[in-house]
């Protein structure tokens, strides 16, 4: 922790303008930092061959050049600044890429819209490789946070992954009040993460339990800290929102408080500005309020306790002094910016003269179906939920088809139909023959996709961690696949993994996959093999599409491995065989193994950098391997599955997993209890609760549990060993592999 701060003068907060309540502080070391700033610059716009300046350093009153991080991570201990200021920077950059980006989505806003139905998609991907690379500079300082700090850079992970997992870039619509607004920011804002970051850089650690209780407390300064942003930022969103009407004719609500309380209260802009500020102090008072409530109640607290609620203060109060001297935000008299009303749920500027109103959107939107509008914004958003783009041609020339149908002759030349009576009555008088007509047929006219892609859009749909393009596009930066052929590998493996989940679900009696029902609940099995079945054939179609030769030779290899994998997997569930540990590592290295070796070796057969250094390795088997028996550890003892899956979903199915290895292997009187167990289980419905119950306790007192664990623990320290070997290889560090690997840890 710094031993000294600098007090901010009551003077320069009054000119500064601010109203936070919490003292204004900043580290000792603030201009050391000011390099590390200029060298994240460098560095992200030469990757990303950008000109961005995030404007995240500015020129103080007595201080001179001073970055966000001094103001918001006062404490922060000496040695961890320099990595809290990167991050923060490099966080900054994405932020303003995206919003470039987005601008630039905007002003091609029509050809991109037809670009998504095929066109320039190697520009598109091009795009993507660019955002990988950006991720990659903010994992290499994640990555460095695990060696510094793994504890608490792991609990910052799991609250980033967590608020991924539920956030989106919700609208204001339907939020009827300031209490329903700030909870929905608080869980978009991304102000949890921080808190976690300022605790790393303080090195405060608090349990869950102690988090929790807290919560309330802290929540209350976060606020603040949310109105703050909104309040600094609000001239900002208004000319970005104007700018988007201007290109497209529509825009959504900015995301701001003060939006809220024009719309909810009825106030002018100016009004709503001024009740944010008065906001900004409420929230304040009741969090150092609730600190008092709580000493009473408990005594003197803990000293962490204490940090942990300043980690909360100094963000609110220090980004209230930064942001009112910082360019980022300019205000509206800078920006020349007239006041704005809200009318119909549009923004408009009061004066009458430069009124600016959204153009209405056609039913089509230049030639493209309305309705198919969403889905193509969501490609151009990067927020697909990886559907299949399967297009075929239309058969050329007319149909035509001669049908019976009530003493009728149809024609169908494309489609039209033209009728001629047959010269009799509809019908036939009873006894008389029904008078057959030839039916010939012209083109082949294929039938629509529709039915048949409906289970698998469905199952793609859910929500994913997408760890497998995740892999892919971190092997990528080594293997520099190029974009057509990187996004085909994307696909078959889309392909093949929603496939087998469709079919694994029927094999397996499943119910719940993600949370909600499994595809055959909904379609059926018969429809739902059907539509898996069509899948796989579509991603062999897709090999076709790669240049190398081996690549149908690699893919029929790994095909025919993961089959047989599932196979031993099948049957020892379904005689109730309990296999060795060393049968069980046999199949999952083909069942599961076979995905990870196909995604590695067709990349390679496609790569522009000859090599095959990583399949040579043992680094690909043991990936495999560890997500395999996690998998199988997690459905047992997380709560995550048991939402998403039910709880000890595997026991219901009668899954030989490894920890159910551990606990039958021997020929104790307990062991053949649970054998039993499963051999008697019922097909449908699975296992009572009480039996799972059961089970599971035979798992923790034979060790089973425990020893799943330890091996989870050192096959981690292989993976990052193995890691390091073919980073070797390679000559270069891949941060991204490295953080999605730790992403899994138990």
């Amino acid at each position: 922790m710094a031993s000294e701060v600098i007090v901010i003068s009551d003077h320069a907060r009054k000119e500064a303008g601010t109203v936070s309540v919490f003292p204004v502080l900043i580290h000792t070391d603030y201009a050391r930092v000011i390099e590390d700033v200029r060298k994240v610059e460098d560095q992200f716009n030469s990757e990303m061959k950008t000109s961005i300046d995030t404007k995240t350093t500015a020129d103080f009153p007595e201080l001179g050049l001073a970055h966000v991080t001094a103001f918001t991570i006062p404490y922060c201990r000496p040695d961890r600044l320099s990595i809290m200021t990167r991050l923060t920077e490099i966080t900054f950059f994405n932020d303003d890429y995206y919003d470039d980006a987005g601008v630039e989505k905007i002003l091609d806003y029509n050809n991109h819209l037809r670009e998504c139905f095929g066109g320039r998609a190697e520009d598109e991907l091009t795009k993507a490789s660019a955002v990988t690379k950006s991720k990659q500079l903010q994992a290499s300082v994640l990555v460095e946070m695990h060696y510094i700090d793994s504890e608490l850079a792991r609990d910052m992970m799991l609250t980033y992954n967590r608020i991924l997992e539920v956030t989106s870039l919700g609208k204001n619509a339907g939020l009827k009040s300031l209490d329903e607004y700030l909870p929905f920011r608080i869980g978009n804002s991304g102000i949890e993460v921080y808190q976690d970051m300022s605790c790393f850089g303080m090195g405060v650690k608090l349990t869950k339990e102690e988090k929790e209780k807290l919560d309330p407390i802290v929540i209350a300064a976060h606020n603040s800290t949310t109105l703050i942003n909104d309040y600094h930022s609000w001239p900002k969103e208004v000319r970005k929102y104007f700018n988007e009407v201007q290109a497209t004719g529509k825009a959504d609500l900015p995301v701001n408080a003060v939006c809220i309380f024009m719309q909810t209260e009825g106030l002018s802009e100016q009004a709503s500005r001024q009740r944010v500020r008065e906001e900004i102090i409420a929230q304040q008072k009741s969090h150092l309020a609730m600190i008092q409530d709580l000493v009473e109640q408990e005594g003197p607290l803990p000293e962490k306790y204490y940090m942990y609620f300043k980690a909360a203060q100094y963000t609110a109060s220090g980004s209230e002094y930064w942001a009112a001297i910082t360019s980022r935000y300019p205000t509206k008299t800078e920006l020349n910016q007239p006041e704005v009303i809200i009318v119909d749920g549009e923004l408009k500027y009061e004066s009458s003269e430069i009124q600016q109103t959204p153009k209405q959107i056609a039913t089509t939107f230049n030639g493209i179906p309305e309705s198919a509008k969403s889905i193509i914004e969501s490609k151009v958003n990067g927020t697909s939920a990886h559907i299949p783009d399967i297009r075929h041609s239309p058969a050329d020339g007319a149909q035509t088809h001669h049908l019976i149908s009530d003493g009728q002759f149809r024609e169908v030349i494309n489609g039209h139909a033209n009728v001629h009576t047959n010269g009799k009555a509809n019908g036939t008088s009873q006894g008389e023959d029904l008078e057959v007509y030839e039916v010939t047929t012209g083109n082949f006219q294929r039938a629509p996709e529709d039915t048949v892609l409906a289970p698998y859009q469905y199952i793609a749909s859910l929500p994913s961690k997408n760890i497998r393009n995740k892999f892919i596009d971190a092997l990528n930066l080594w293997l520099g696949v190029p974009p057509l052929a990187l996004s085909s590998i994307k696909r078959i493996v889309e392909y093949l993994h929603h496939s087998s989940l469709m079919l694994d679900d029927i094999e397996d009696n499943s119910t719940l996959r993600r949370g909600k029902p499994c595809t055959h609940m909904l379609y059926g099995n018969a429809q739902t093999i059907n539509a898996a079945n069509y899948a796989f054939v579509s991603a062999f179609a897709e090999v076709q599409n790669l240049q190398s030769p081996s690549a149908i030779t690699i893919f029929i290899r790994e095909v025919q491995n993961m089959h047989r994998g599932q196979s031993l997997d099948l049957s020892w569930k379904y005689h109730t065989h309990c296999p060795t540990v060393d049968e069980y590592m046999m199949m999952v290295d083909n069942k599961t193994g076979a995905m990870f070796r196909l995604c590695v070796q067709l990349m390679q057969a496609e790569s522009s950098v000859p090599c095959q250094k990583i399949t040579q390795s043992d680094f690909i088997t043991q990936l495999g391997r560890y997500f395999q028996i996690r998998d199988d550890y997690q459905n047992l003892v997380s709560s995550e599955y048991t939402t998403q899956k039910g709880f000890c979903e595997d026991l219901d199915e009668g899954k030989i997993s490894l920890p159910l290895i551990y606990t039958i292997m021997d020929s104790s009187p307990e062991a053949s209890v649970v054998k039993g167990i499963f051999h008697h289980r019922l097909r449908e419905g699975g296992l009572p609760l009480h039996l799972k119950e059961y089970i599971l306790s035979q798992m923790e007192e034979k060790g089973a549990l425990s020893a799943t664990h330890s091996l989870l623990q050192k096959m981690q320290k292989e993976l990052i060993e193995g890691l390091h070997r073919v980073e070797e290889t390679f000559g270069s560090k891949n941060a991204l592999v490295e953080l999605m690997l730790r992403r899994l840890w138990v």
